[in-house]
């Protein structure tokens, strides 16, 4: 039986708030590594485990936490943060998270806008914090994606390497939990794994 500590610390000194690496079953229950926060299904869609990795069609969608639930754990008001997680999508219309204060107020939103080589995040306003131009496409490949703040340095890392970074202000963040995947976009299949919230 593998052991998870639930203090684990990276080497940016963040401890991990969320971790979902969805290795269960197929169709088994996705569970938070860290045991703080508890995922839940959409109620329609495709929204499963297949492979050890989360597929989502046709509006599916999960939530960690539930809808207008508070933590502390994801108030990125203040503080340094990183979002990231492996991501293969099949179309450039697909939402990848939302961290939101509820379903009509976004906060912040990673996602690929109708552009397969484009990939942006941006607050409730739909202002862009972050963004990157692939030479390639990033639809049907996969890619690991991570957006942080460390000390008000916003930064954009695709596979590891920055491609964009601000040290702009922004409010609009968002201060509730997630959702992943397609609420309100169909978005083609969304497939996400290794998705890791770290919050200080």
């Amino acid at each position: 039986m593998m052991l998870i500590n639930p203090f684990f610390v990276n080497p940016s000194g963040m401890p991990k708030v969320l971790e979902l690496l969805f290795n269960t079953t197929d169709d088994g229950a996705i569970v938070d590594s860290v045991g703080s926060h508890s995922p839940s299904l959409s109620p329609s869609g495709t929204r499963h485990v297949v492979g050890n990795k989360l597929v989502m069609d046709s509006g599916g969608f999960i939530r960690a936490d539930a809808q207008n639930t508070s933590s502390s754990d994801f108030d990125f008001s203040v503080g340094d943060f990183s979002v990231e997680c492996d991501v293969f999508v099949t179309a450039d219309s697909a939402y990848i998270w939302r961290h939101t204060d509820n379903d009509s107020n976004s906060g912040l939103t990673l996602k690929l806008p109708f552009n397969s080589n484009r990939i942006i995040m941006q607050n409730d306003a739909a202002v862009s914090i972050l963004s990157y131009d692939s030479p390639t496409s990033l639809v049907n490949t996969q890619f690991t994606v991570k957006v942080e703040r460390i000390s008000g340095r916003y930064a954009l890392s695709i596979n590891g390497t920055e491609v964009d970074t601000t040290s702009s202000v922004y409010t609009g963040l968002g201060g509730n939990g997630f959702i992943i995947g397609h609420l309100g976009s169909s978005g083609g299949i969304t497939t996400i794994d290794n998705f890791i919230v770290r919050k200080s």
